[in-house]
């Protein structure tokens, strides 16, 4: 290929960056695609080694000298891996080496890198929602498996009140009992998160003042809370109704007010805002908020995008990350929508919009 076209092809070609080697795999041409891939310019790294674009530990591990091999030997070499670019930053390629000989003859390497980043994350994507979905067949199963057995249990403690009441109570067997129910109650709650995480769990909606199951959720958490948390609420004695399930709101609110709590196990502060909210330009109330704001030791990025997404991700040093992966689905239920703002060091802030109306 004569010189000026070559030097056309590599400044007008932007999607790819293609980076011509020497035999030693050092830079001996740059392709605006590549300066626009890897922010490095021509001048800065013509003559310099290809290596360069590979992360730290594939540069360890020898990575580049295999590929220069690979393509020697056999002609090219294909992989997709994280490459660097001048400011640091990562991002997933596709890339081909290929050898460049005369006659026999090794003359260099000619490398096409293109950007994969996006195609990863949706690939990711997909697998997470399959993963998902493969969970909620198995928690539906598991769950409606549970609840016979709970069905049994709560029929036998039933039939056990039943006889203590013909033969006379007895105050410490109807103790146990007692604790027995409570310990089931606790089980068939769990059985209902789970089927609300399926997807199998009945909804009833009904007009509901989320303001009122706010008031309600902190009589039951201040009773549980550690003296070493301090508790603020701004929440109005009533908000405008919303169609909704109560029981799903209850269980929205506990958990998102349950994983702020075990967030911060030293201590800290937790303050709960519920209000009307809009979000048209008119000003007319189309949703209401809910925002828990606590000060514990927040999330990064990553735990951010994964917050509500699996079971396995969870934002405070105990549990299993249930609640907030069932917030989730309660919020998809209701059309509603959920935030997340926060930094490692600096708290966490949820806040939660459900619509008046809901299509």
């Amino acid at each position: 290929m004569p010189s000026e076209l070559l030097d056309l092809f590599l400044s007008s070609t932007e999607d790819y960056g293609i980076i011509l080697l020497d035999p030693q795999g050092r830079v001996e041409r740059w392709s605006r695609g590549a300066e626009r891939l890897f922010g490095y310019s021509a001048d800065e790294i013509v003559g310099t080694p290809g290596h360069v674009i590979f992360v730290p530990p594939d540069r360890k591990a020898g990575v580049p000298e295999v590929e220069l091999q690979q393509a020697a030997v056999g002609g090219r070499a294909e992989d997709e891996r994280w490459h660097v670019r001048k400011d640091g930053s990562r991002f997933w390629a596709s890339g081909v080496m290929i050898a460049l000989k005369e006659n026999g003859d090794l003359r260099g390497f000619a490398k096409v890198v293109r950007d994969f980043t996006e195609r990863r994350r949706l690939d990711e994507a997909v697998r997470q929602t399959q993963k998902l979905e493969s969970f909620g067949v198995l928690a539906a199963g598991v769950a409606h498996d549970f609840n016979n057995v709970l069905t049994a249990i709560f029929g036998n403690i039933s039939l056990l009140r039943r006889r203590l009441d013909r033969n006379g109570k007895d105050e410490q067997s109807d103790k146990l009992l007692t604790g027995a129910e409570r310990a089931a109650n606790r089980a068939a709650d769990l059985v209902r998160q789970l089927l609300n995480y399926a997807g199998k769990g009945r909804r009833e909606l009904q007009p509901v003042d989320i303001c009122q199951v706010v008031h309600d959720a902190l009589a039951i958490v201040q009773a549980s809370v550690s003296r070493k948390i301090t508790l603020r609420s701004d929440v109005p004695d009533a908000c405008p109704r919303i169609p909704a399930d109560v029981g799903q709101l209850q269980q929205l609110v506990l958990n998102l007010v349950l994983n702020a709590v075990q967030a911060m196990p030293s201590g800290g502060s937790l303050k709960i805002v519920t209000k009307p909210e809009s979000v048209r330009e008119s000003g007319a109330v189309t949703h209401v908020l809910v925002e828990i704001k606590d000060s514990g030791p927040g999330l990064s990025e990553e735990q951010q995008k994964n917050a509500f997404r699996s079971l396995l991700q969870t934002t405070k040093k105990q549990g299993t990350g249930l609640g907030l992966a069932i917030v989730g689905k309660i919020i998809e239920a209701h059309h509603g929508d959920i935030s997340i703002a926060s930094g490692p060091g600096k708290g966490a802030v949820f806040r939660v919009l459900i619509p008046i109306e809901q299509g």
